[in-house]
């Protein structure tokens, strides 16, 4: 049965994108390490891995009922994880936690199924950074949430995430 590889994320804007890209000119990247592309700068709620396309319809129907207002996140710390990871995490905010809780129920609901790991919200901005040097101020970059999205993780491609659904759904 065909699949996609899916996960609900947090897709970065424009201006999020812009200046993530300004802040890792910051770092001292080692050799090899690769920055990940602006137009697949996200923070993860949500891994689901391989999702039979069948099953989509009612992944949707569930997503479409997590309710969500707008709030603000603050891209902040700047960290260097195992296997070569630079990541930026956001200041502690209880909204965004709250919608992880609320989209864990309606997977819960929907039985699809969660990610057994522990979440930790983070954006991926480079990979194979391992000896890379994190610079010595922190980000201080706003993003303001007004949405999160289903997405297609297509693999290596250069822009490997596609966007195939976002809530709320805007009523304009």
């Amino acid at each position: 049965m065909a699949s996609r590889r899916l996960f609900i994320g947090l897709m970065a804007t424009p201006t999020v994108q812009q200046e993530i890209d300004r802040y890792r000119q910051a770092w001292a990247w080692s050799t090899g390490a690769r920055l990940a592309p602006l137009a697949n700068l996200h923070i993860t709620i949500d891994f689901l891995g391989d999702v039979a396309l069948p099953d989509e319809e009612r992944l949707k129907l569930a997503l479409s009922r997590v309710g969500m207002l707008p709030f603000q996140l603050r891209l902040r710390a700047p960290k260097l994880w195992p296997k070569g990871l630079s990541v930026l995490e956001p200041e502690e905010n209880p909204s965004l936690h709250q919608l992880h809780a609320n989209i864990g129920l309606a997977l819960d609901a929907a039985d699809m199924g969660r990610d057994p790991r522990s979440w930790v919200p983070h954006v991926t901005i480079a990979r194979e950074a391992q000896d890379s040097t994190v610079p010595a101020t922190f980000a201080n970059i706003p993003w303001m949430v007004d949405r999160f999205s289903l997405v297609w993780s297509r693999g290596q491609a250069r822009s490997a995430y596609e966007v195939l659904e976002s809530w709320p759904r805007s009523t304009a």
